[in-house]
């Protein structure tokens, strides 16, 4: 706010998700393909949280078919169709299952549009992640629909495809509910398909690869995120918390029927829950179809899975003893994720229900007036409850949001009122209802772009990542040294990885648990095991307040820029020492509000120790790291003892010359009088290799989470390169499953041209 000259604060912010996009997924995205274009492959990242892996932290999507987008356009402008492909890949997809199910060209038309623009798909519309691994299912069914039909095994390999390319989106929670509700479908065909159980049986065993085969594909993918979750702070008490605190409000279901029932935060008027978490809504048209659907054609076993799945994740996004179930029994994934998110299924089973309706209408020519009207005692009753609140003691405390519920249930209202109208024209004027189908695609276009638009964040692209004079000179120093930001400079985490900057903080999901616990000790200068879900940070203070355990880390991790914006924006050199001392930063730049100082005490990145001690207990690492009289300038805590060096004390540390310094590789030249360690303020993790002068050097772990290379005295050429064994084998792994999959296309194609 007004410290980017030309550039307004209002114009580019006003969904709910903390900018996730520009935060993370894209920047993770661009700077992977960035790799791949470079000639490797984007294991690692080492602008955020002092390095930590990129492709294990899963919602990078490395390897997602779609990213050959990125290398025929500009990264922007591929984002951008990225985004876009969503709805229209939705479309295709939910259209041509929809046909499989033996329903009409409308009826498939009609849940296309409904599928490709539902609630979960348009409040996670700009994350991509979230769509792009939702949009996989219906093709994944359609392929499982169509195997019963012809028993040609091309369309389980379909199947197979569709549920790799879930995983690989890059959104696990999304892809858990796709791989899910498709394994239930493949059930349900199979019991539909013989009443012999032996054969059942034998059918679901010999075609039980059409789960296993997505499994092989993605184990690329797969196995080293695994190896990160292990070694992440997933499992803290806070993702319990969240998961409890995302379980679905039973108030929140009249988001069904009123998707701004409660507000919108895109307009500042949201009064109760989480807006993108707890959405119901998947259109208006869209229920009453599905009402209709269901009550016309309740023979249909097909209608009663889907109302049944649809019954069963309501129930497991509930506060019910269905959804706890998931964390008592610790199932991957789900039970440290919003459970509310399950409302994908129960939206996508009732845009499937919505087809058998329109069928019905149109087709079979059923109107269950009785559906009808029990959704006009519903919207009745909302509106009844709206009026007479203010009169209820309970509710009297809730006036003051009321007017904000009114105004937003006017449209659905509306929606409902034109729908029964068109509904009711029709049954009397036959000869129309094909026109007046297509104005319920004109209804349910309407209502969910008036949806869309009001939420989405939408912005000229001068605005995304834009240049900026701090940001260039930034830059312009010697890399890779890590910035830092004081008080309202402060850098929103992984921002910095857009610009190929370093910072000592990060953002992800997956974070190495150790690393946080180190940062998080810059608070309480103590191992505290109760971390934030997501985020690792230094302690909040000012300059002449920081904690000694911040200014150690400080130090160590060679945070050596220090951004600072002054409101005064002083005409003269302005250095305020009495907030940021002398004996610790010097001002180095200054222009307009912003001010870059050089932390004097930092220790460069690559740095060669001779004394170092051995502790051994993670508490009292931390302990003695902090103490106010260990000279952590010029003394390495290790964590094994070694043999063949000893602490030298009399030695005072000597800088090493980093000669390359790419994300997966690093080469470092050294020169030295005496045996010592080389140590590197970069993250120790599994499959980290190092070499000294071409020979195998084992890495040590230093200062509780960096790297320590034992070096003999001289000039030594150490290169460190990131190849870990998950990826290895997954790769291998990911080859054989690709091989098996050509063969069985091979083999199927032969079947066919016989």
């Amino acid at each position: 706010s007004g410290g980017w000259i030309g550039y307004s604060p209002w114009t580019t912010h006003k969904e709910f998700i903390a900018a996730d996009v520009v935060r993370q997924l894209f920047p993770w995205r661009d700077l992977a393909m960035e790799i791949f274009k470079s000639g490797q492959i984007p294991l690692w990242n080492p602008y955020a949280f002092s390095g930590y892996p990129l492709l294990a932290n899963f919602q990078s999507a490395v390897f997602y078919p779609l990213n050959i987008l990125f290398f025929i356009f500009e990264s922007k402008i591929a984002w951008i169709i990225y985004i876009l492909l969503q709805p229209i890949l939705a479309f295709i997809f939910m259209y041509i299952f929809v046909r499989s199910l033996s329903l009409s060209r409308y009826a498939a038309l009609f849940c296309g549009v409904l599928f490709g623009f539902t609630g979960y798909f348009a409040v996670w519309f700009e994350l991509g992640v979230v769509g792009h691994s939702g949009l996989w299912l219906p093709l994944a069914l359609f392929g499982i629909t169509n195997y019963f039909k012809s028993n040609s095994s091309k369309f389980l390999l379909l199947s197979s495809i569709a549920l790799s390319c879930s995983i690989f989106a890059g959104h696990t929670q999304t892809t858990a509910y796709v791989v899910l509700t498709t394994f239930l479908y493949y059930i349900f065909c199979i019991i539909s398909s013989t009443t012999n159980y032996v054969k059942s049986i034998k059918i679901f065993i010999s075609r039980s690869w059409v789960f296993l085969l997505p499994l092989g594909i993605t184990a690329i993918q797969i196995l080293p995120s695994l190896e990160l979750l292990q070694l992440s702070a997933r499992n803290v008490p806070e993702s319990l918390e969240i998961f409890h605190r995302f379980q679905l409000p039973y108030s929140h279901i009249l988001t069904i029927f009123a998707p701004d029932f409660f507000g919108n935060p895109a307009v500042g008027n949201l009064w109760k829950g989480n807006y993108g978490e707890f959405m119901g809504y998947f259109g208006i048209v869209a229920l009453v179809f599905s009402f209709i659907g269901f009550l016309c054609q309740r023979k249909n076993k097909l209608v009663y899975f889907f109302l049944i799945l649809a019954g069963f994740s309501m129930l497991f996004a509930l506060p019910t003893p269905f959804s706890d179930v998931l964390v008592n029994l610790h199932v991957p994934v789900l039970d440290t994720s919003s459970p509310a998110r399950i409302l994908f299924i129960f939206q996508f089973s009732f845009i499937i229900l919505s087809g058998f309706g329109i069928d019905s209408y149109l087709v079979k020519k059923q109107i269950p007036w009785k559906s009808i009207f029990l959704l006009v005692v519903i919207y009745m009753s909302i509106w009844t409850f709206t009026i007479v609140s203010p009169l209820i003691p309970q509710t009297a405390s809730l006036v003051q949001f009321f007017h904000v519920t009114k105004r937003n249930l006017l449209i659905p209202t509306f929606v409902l009122a034109i729908t029964l109208i068109f509904i009711y024209f029709g049954s009397k004027n036959k000869k129309y209802k094909i026109i007046i189908f297509f104005c319920f695609i004109i209804l349910s276009s309407f209502e969910y772009q008036y949806f869309m638009y009001k939420f989405s964040p939408f912005s000229p692209l001068k605005y995304f990542f834009p240049e900026h004079p701090l940001i260039s000179y930034l830059q312009n120093k010697t890399p890779p040294h890590r910035i830092y930001g004081y008080d309202i400079a402060r850098i929103e985490t992984n921002l910095l990885t857009q610009w190929r900057l370093f910072s000592p903080e990060g953002y992800d999901a997956l974070y190495i648990k150790r690393y946080g616990e180190l940062l998080n000790a810059s608070n309480s200068e103590k191992l505290n095991k109760g971390l934030m879900r997501s985020d690792t940070l230094l302690q909040e203070s000012m300059p002449i307040n920081d904690s000694n355990a911040k200014r150690v880390l400080m130090d160590i991790m060679d945070i050596r820029y220090i951004v600072y914006k002054d409101e005064l924006a002083p005409t003269i050199w302005s250095p305020q020492e009495w907030n940021f001392p002398s004996d610790r930063f010097s001002l180095i730049y200054q222009e307009y509000k912003w001010k870059v100082y050089e932390n004097k005490n930092a220790i460069p990145k690559a740095t060669v120790f001779y004394d170092f001690i051995v502790e051994k207990e993670s508490k009292k690492i931390i302990e003695t790291l902090f103490k106010k009289d260990f000279p952590y300038s010029s003394k390495l805590i290790l964590e094994e003892t070694l043999d063949n060096i000893l602490p030298n004390k009399n030695e005072p540390t000597t800088s090493a010359k980093i000669i390359l310094y790419k994300p997966n590789e690093i080469k470092i030249e050294t020169d030295t009088k005496t045996d010592g360690f080389l140590f590197l303020s970069d993250n120790y993790y599994p499959g980290w290799s190092a070499y000294v002068d071409n020979m195998p050097a084992r890495i040590y772990r230093a200062n509780y989470t960096f790297k320590a290379i034992p070096i003999k005295a001289g000039r030594h050429s150490v290169y460190l390169n990131y190849i870990p064994q998950s990826f290895t084998n997954g790769a291998l792994i990911s080859m054989l499953s690709l091989i098996i999959t050509s063969f069985i296309l091979l083999k199927t194609n032969k079947k066919t041209k016989e």
